[in-house]
């Protein structure tokens, strides 16, 4: 019996050596992918109240290559804990009048960028800005090559077709 207590002894004194040395182990993993992941991640920005935001669009729809990128633009009316943001959109547009959102959905709103009459229904291309149009059938008949083509129309030009090389590049930037 005696012998029997100091196995059992010496299992347990080893089961939790072993115990500890994986604990170490794991907490030493732990901090090692903490400080991968702090150096990864983008450095949120801080809003403040009455700040101008636009929010990254995230529901999936049918026609997003020609939809804005970004809806709003927001002003920050409510600052909530974990980097949360409740914001009202500022003028008539895409999105809902009243959200909450997450810091990393949005970004600061550009007033430079912002479009104006004379550019309303265009595409920003370079320095330049081009009148996007898309074309699709009437009708069934209709249906060809053509369904769905994009063209570009400049003032005082004709339409050339994006589906051609050597075209301008229109649709890398379109609001």
């Amino acid at each position: 019996n005696e012998t029997d207590l100091e196995v059992l002894t010496l299992i347990e004194e080893e089961a939790v050596q072993l115990f500890n040395d994986e604990r170490i182990n794991l907490r030493q993993l732990a901090k090692e992918n903490k400080r991968t992941h702090n150096r990864n991640c983008k450095k949120l920005r801080i809003y403040r109240v009455g700040d101008l935001v636009v929010i990254n669009r995230t529901q999936f729809d049918s026609g997003l290559k020609i939809k804005k990128k970004y809806l709003g633009p927001y002003k920050v009316t409510c600052v909530k804990g974990n980097n949360r943001y409740e914001v009202i959109r500022i003028d008539e547009g895409e999105g809902s009048k009243v959200t909450s959102s997450s810091a990393d959905y949005m970004k600061a709103y550009n007033i430079g960028s912002s479009r104006t009459e004379e550019t309303a229904g265009m595409a920003e291309c370079g320095d330049e800005w081009v009148y996007i149009e898309t074309h699709f059938p009437d009708s069934i008949e209709d249906r060809g090559p053509a369904l769905g083509k994009v063209c570009v129309r400049e003032e005082g030009k004709g339409e050339q077709s994006l589906l051609g090389v050597q075209k301008r590049h229109v649709m890398s930037k379109i609001y």
